[in-house]
């Protein structure tokens, strides 16, 4: 368990040194009908950009900053 709580406070910190430095990328992804086979909308999605780790994924990164229910 402590190794668990050390991980998620290093992610944690390194989260709030990428959000200091601009390292997160925004992409926008169409919502595409599959009846009509047209775009209906679009997503707009954040992703990390660690220099070190290159796109970090969604599952990794945003654990950090879910707040338990």
């Amino acid at each position: 368990m402590n190794a668990r709580v050390a991980e998620s406070l290093t992610l944690e910190n390194k989260l709030r040194s990428a959000l200091e430095r601009d390292q997160f990328v925004l992409h926008y992804q169409p919502k595409v009908s599959l009846r009509g086979r047209e775009v209906v909308g679009l997503e707009a999605l954040i992703r990390w950009k660690d220099p070190e780790l290159g796109l970090v994924p969604p599952a990794k990164s945003s654990r950090s900053w879910r707040k338990p229910a």
